[in-house]
């Protein structure tokens, strides 16, 4: 896949991602259109045959009172005026057939028994070729029989085969016009920026900067692209002097400061908010008899081995925490030889760096 990636040309790089978006903004918009328009005219189809139906269905309660087939039939027959009706039952609570009307013009698929009982329970089931209604027959809000309706789908599904034409129409165009956008697209930006392309290996390949001609370029934002590397170019050249000049300068004061730490005779020692050993000098290693290497991520409370331990305990944790200082804070400490000597300690917070400087002096002696 890389690889492929890879070998494509700017034209297929720059062609593949505008094709790709347009059809899938197409696709997208055409699929969302066609739910809608779809359940837009699905809803308003049922709703025009549940009125039509219950319409004839107020009508039927005197026949169903009267026992009066024959009235009820021609009732049903009023059912004609939709012609997308196929079928319709009248059935009383006991299921027998009270009256029925068809339109043989249009074929009939009958319901099984699922289709049956989910129309009942929802009022409606949509099949493959007819739409199944289900219709209650009331007379003061007592259901007194139940009319069966079979509606063709043939109208439905040719609105349906009518949007998916013109989807499929509108994807043509597309892809057309697509294609010739690219091509414009080609002419206008990628032959230029080819050129462009070719003078800047042309560079790369050189020892020295050769100024990449802007001549040839007729379009103000090439020409500007253009120039604008032109001057990129002996701008960085410029300050990659600079920088290195700059480099140098740090590397001599570096090595100044760290000859300047080295002399201190205080051991200086620099630690993390936990209080882990993150810096020392030279003068560490006398004093705590172990080299740089060995204090490194070591804890202080633990090489410095303070006679009252959970009060120094509290002590550095505040100047850690809280960037407070201690000001000449003498301990009793067996860091040196499991002797018990005096140490003086004085520290900063380094509050860029979020650490803090421990200057620590060996006052035994004194």
């Amino acid at each position: 896949m890389n690889n492929w990636l890879k070998n494509l040309t700017l034209k297929q790089r720059l062609s593949f991602p505008i094709m790709t978006f347009n059809l899938l903004v197409l696709l997208g918009f055409q699929f969302i259109s066609y739910q809608s328009y779809l359940t837009i005219e699905r809803e308003n189809f049922i709703s025009r045959t549940q009125i039509l139906a219950k319409g004839v269905g107020s009508n039927l309660s005197a026949p169903i009172l009267f026992n009066d087939r024959l009235a009820a039939k021609e009732i049903l027959s009023a059912l004609k005026a939709d012609e997308r009706i196929v079928k319709a039952k009248l059935r009383l609570p006991d299921h027998s057939l009270f009256a029925e009307y068809e339109n043989k013009t249009l074929p009939f698929s009958a319901p099984d028994e699922t289709e049956q009982k989910y129309a009942l329970q929802h009022g409606y089931h949509i099949g493959k070729d007819n739409l199944y209604l289900a219709v209650p027959v009331t007379i003061d809000g007592e259901e007194i029989a139940q009319i069966y309706l079979a509606v063709s789908l043939q109208q439905l599904n040719e609105m349906r085969q009518t949007q998916l034409e013109i989807s499929l129409l509108l994807i043509v165009i597309l892809v057309f016009s697509s294609f010739c956008f690219i091509n414009q697209i080609q002419r206008w930006v990628i032959t230029p920026i080819t050129e462009l392309n070719k003078g800047i290996q042309r560079l790369i390949q050189g020892d020295t900067h050769q100024p990449i001609p802007y001549n040839q370029f007729s379009n103000a934002e090439l020409y500007q692209l253009t120039l604008g590397f032109n001057n990129l170019v002996t701008t960085i050249q410029q300050r990659d002097k600079e920088l290195r000049a700059a480099m140098q300068k740090l590397a001599l004061e570096k090595s100044f400061a760290d000859e300047v730490v080295e002399t201190v005779q205080h051991a200086l020692v620099v630690v993390d908010k936990s209080g882990m050993i993150t810096l020392t000098n030279h003068a560490c290693q006398s004093m705590f008899e172990l080299s740089s290497f060995q204090l490194f991520s070591k804890l202080l409370i633990d090489i410095l081995r303070p006679s009252e331990r959970d009060a120094f305990e509290r002590i550095l944790e505040n100047a850690l925490v809280n960037n407070k200082e201690i000001k000449q804070l003498t301990i009793e400490s067996r860091a040196h030889s499991k002797e018990v000597r005096t140490f003086q300690l004085v520290s900063r917070p380094l509050c860029h760096q979020q650490q803090t400087l421990f200057a620590i002096e060996d006052v035994t002696e004194r």
